[in-house]
């Protein structure tokens, strides 16, 4: 699972203020290979082939229990998500609507 949204920590003043930011399509499709990738290099295998098959198939097999919690991506995905909501309050929006 990709995700939709990135934080990102601005100054101002001198306090730091964490903004969600959306995704295209393009940048959660990285995100998600990176992810699989990282989660890959814990698998055990001596080439990458062998490890990242290992992870797909792994992800299949999850993927058709509704993706259990034991996937790394989906827990990160789901802290994401929801401190994205948490800090919604501080995007600025133009006042001339």
């Amino acid at each position: 699972m990709a995700p939709a949204v990135r934080c990102v920590s601005t100054k101002i003043g001198a306090r730091a203020i964490v903004t969600p930011m959306p995704l295209s399509e393009k940048q959660r499709t990285h995100c998600a290979v990176k992810w699989i990738l990282e989660a890959s290099n814990a698998k055990p295998g001596e080439t990458l082939e062998e490890r990242l098959a290992t992870q797909i198939i792994t992800i299949i097999g999850e993927q058709e229990e509704l993706l259990s919690p034991e996937l790394k991506s989906e827990e990160y995905t789901q802290r994401l998500q929801s401190s994205a909501l948490r800090k919604k309050g501080n995007v600025r929006s133009s006042r001339r609507s």
